[in-house]
């Protein structure tokens, strides 16, 4: 609803900022019941952004490459998001577990960072 209101633009900002607080939120916690609480954010952020971002993309992008901008962007969020399931286990041994998950979610910031920016510089005019 308030994608289709305010624009995916609005609303893939904050909950990018969503996303990545609860991410960075789950390598703090101290016990169950706060963890299941920074994953259901860190859900819901993710959630909402993949949403915002595919309409974002949608205007974005020149009308010649919109499924082009769409694909990328979707394609790019599940790799990302399919990776975390190898990456965990592989850096949980030599960091433990807040540590595997703490370069998670700051990965998942610095490429949704630069994602974004690879975007700008690609879809729009100069």
């Amino acid at each position: 609803y308030r994608i289709d209101r305010d624009g995916g633009k609005r609303v893939l900002v904050p909950s990018y900022v969503v996303l990545v607080a609860g991410n960075l939120a789950l390598a703090g916690v101290p016990n169950l019941p706060l963890l299941l609480l920074a994953k259901f954010v860190a859900g819901l952020g993710a959630g909402v952004c993949f949403t915002a971002g595919l309409s974002y993309t949608r205007v974005m992008a020149p009308p010649g490459r919109r499924f082009l901008a769409q694909g990328l962007f979707g394609g790019t969020y599940l790799a990302i998001s399919g990776s975390t399931v190898y990456l965990m286990p592989a850096l949980a041994g030599p960091l433990g577990w807040r540590g595997a998950v703490l370069v998670v979610a700051l990965t998942i910031a610095g490429l949704g960072l630069k994602g974004y920016e690879l975007a700008v510089r690609w879809f729009l005019p100069a």
